[in-house]
């Protein structure tokens, strides 16, 4: 394994108090997560796992190749960077980050989510409704 493969590994203790960030703004990441991968319904074997990451959003947060989207605790490491970030932006925007906005960059990325914001958006809508009867 290369070192650069490691990284990622070896900085995540560091980073794990920024995992938990999004909590912040009252999201639970892990059931985000969930809702997301509901509605994805990508089997982890699949490439891109059950996050239905791209070739392009991976290597924009991982280093690792990108097979291992398809390795659970990978891909949710990565998915919680996309999350922090994500709530980053949108509050240096001046927009509350809320669950739905988070669907919608994960399906659309941060430009198009905010290129569709005064519309309505069925796959944001889907996780929202996921993610809140799981809350309950």
């Amino acid at each position: 394994m290369r070192l650069r493969h490691l990284l990622p590994i070896l900085l995540l203790p560091l980073a794990a108090p920024r995992l938990e960030a999004a909590e912040k703004w009252g999201i639970d990441q892990h059931t985000l997560l969930y809702a997301i991968g509901e509605v994805e319904r990508n089997p982890w074997r699949r490439p891109g796992g059950l996050y239905g990451y791209t070739p392009a959003t991976w290597r924009q947060y991982s280093t690792l190749p990108y097979r291992m989207a398809q390795n659970p605790v990978k891909a949710k490491e990565t998915a919680f960077l996309i999350i922090l970030e994500t709530c980053q932006r949108l509050e240096r925007d001046g927009i509350r980050p809320t669950p739905y906005l988070i669907a919608m960059r994960w399906r659309w990325g941060y430009e198009g989510m905010k290129r569709r914001l005064k519309t309505k958006d069925d796959y944001g809508q889907r996780v929202t409704n996921i993610y809140n009867a799981h809350l309950r």
